[in-house]
């Protein structure tokens, strides 16, 4: 089996996204870029380590650093690239669903020179995004990174083509912390409005109230994704985002005592946890598709409190290993209860080790992979998963009940059961449609 893998490691200008990195052994922490392009190494990783396919990788940066066994081929433009893996022999090539004109070129040279492909989803994708995925016909799989993530488009014609793998984490190295001296809570996340971290702001002095002596430790800045992105006066984040949450955490323009801005980190970042108590992560869980950054802080043993929505519902189990909270002011209080239970949060920050450090290791994943590769090279069909659950957000059950009406050929457009008005349009069909509707939405 040769696998072919295509990393897009420049920015949407040009620039190098990520350069003079080392990704030998990406099992051991993300080095300090964005979960995407971490989750491409881990797989380049795991192929390499766990399985004996043969693994191409095509990127732009020649000074980074990849692992052992993998052959690199350094790209100048994306013009070449279906030419140059058909030349090197492989049965497929993986790359990001992106909607960039570029990988539109992509698979139309794909399609014309019978290149299988698997497009990686790591992102909500637009309907214009799902349409061309779903058209292409040499996109063979699209791959959603968790079941919630996949869930968002059962009732659209691009779950015909796709499925979900979870995504990589090795947290078996990390230990488990002692219960820190000082409660301190950790943020972890890209310094951008869809990462949320101005709600956490915007509740910080509401917590110290509670705890006068806690601390707010912040892992990310605004330069995550892109490296010549420019911040604001405090150097944190773009200018008018910095601005939307300086104001909660600055008097008199100087930076609260109790706020530490760290910037971006990589596997060093396990030492902030080790002396942490509660961990949040994006607390509006808009952009959340999976969330590593989750795992990062409970393989340490640390509980994590975020946004009960999306994939976050994948690497955060409500009381068990966290909480999952459905409004700021539910974060906000789950935040503090762990701040200062010490026994409760000491049970869970064990759970949080246990489930994080064992349930989505590179050489299980790897496995879904392989199988997924062998299915795309003997062009198996692609097998519908039902949802695990029937979480009402997002429309979900909407979207379950839409997908079950065309399974019954009950004609109805989506755009009625998405807009809301799905129940008028239920109590208009047959009385025994009617009734096996309800109950299978009541699951």
């Amino acid at each position: 089996m040769k696998i072919a893998v295509y990393i897009k490691d420049r920015s949407v200008h040009g620039d190098a996204a990520f350069s003079n990195m080392d990704f030998r052994n990406p099992q051991l922490g993300n080095p300090g870029i964005g979960g995407t392009g971490y989750e491409y190494m881990l797989l380049v990783y795991a192929l390499t380590k766990f399985s004996d396919a043969e693994v191409n990788l095509y990127c732009y940066e020649a000074s980074n650093l990849y692992p052992d066994g993998v052959n690199v081929h350094v790209l100048h433009d994306n013009a070449d690239i279906v030419s140059q893996v058909k030349a090197d022999g492989s049965d497929l090539l993986v790359l990001t669903a992106n909607e960039s004109l570029g990988f539109y070129d992509i698979y139309e040279r794909a399609k014309e020179q019978n290149l299988k492909l698997i497009a990686w989803s790591h992102n909500y994708m637009s309907h214009h995004m799902l349409k061309r995925l779903a058209d292409s016909p040499a996109v063979k799989r699209v791959v959603m990174v968790s079941h919630e993530h996949y869930d968002c488009y059962l009732d659209h014609k691009i779950i015909k083509k796709s499925t979900y793998i979870n995504n990589m984490f090795d947290g078996s190295r990390l230990m488990l912390r002692d219960y820190p001296s000082e409660p301190a809570v950790t943020y972890t996340g890209g310094l951008y409005p869809a990462k949320g971290f101005h709600v956490l702001a915007s509740m910080w002095k509401d917590i110290l109230l509670e705890v006068p002596d806690a601390k707010l430790y912040v892992i990310g800045s605004g330069k995550l994704y892109d490296k010549n992105a420019v911040l604001g006066a405090y150097g944190l984040a773009d200018e008018q985002y910095e601005a939307s949450f300086m104001q909660y955490l600055t008097e008199n323009g100087e930076i609260l005592p109790s706020v530490k801005f760290l910037g971006n980190l990589g596997a060093e970042k396990s030492e902030v946890y080790y002396i942490t108590t509660a961990a949040v992560v994006n607390p509006t869980g808009a952009s959340e598709t999976f969330c590593i950054s989750a795992l990062d802080a409970q393989a340490c043993g640390v509980p994590v409190v975020t946004r009960a929505i999306n994939g976050l519902f994948e690497t955060v189990k409500h009381g068990v290993t966290g909480y999952l909270g459905r409004n700021p002011e539910e974060i906000k209080n789950y935040i503090i209860l762990l701040l200062k239970d010490k026994q409760l949060n000491i049970k869970l920050g064990r759970q949080a080790k246990d489930f994080a450090g064992k349930s989505f290791l590179p050489e299980v994943i790897v496995k879904q992979w392989l199988k997924l590769f062998d299915d795309v090279i003997n062009d198996r069909p692609c097998e519908y998963i039902p949802p695990s659950e029937f979480r009402n957000y997002g429309h979900k059950r909407l979207k379950i009940a839409n997908r079950w009406l065309h399974e019954h050929h009950i004609p109805t457009p989506a755009v009625s059961v998405l807009s809301g008005s799905a129940s008028a349009f239920i109590k208009s069909i047959s009385p025994r449609l009617h009734a096996a509707l309800k109950k299978l939405l009541k699951r």
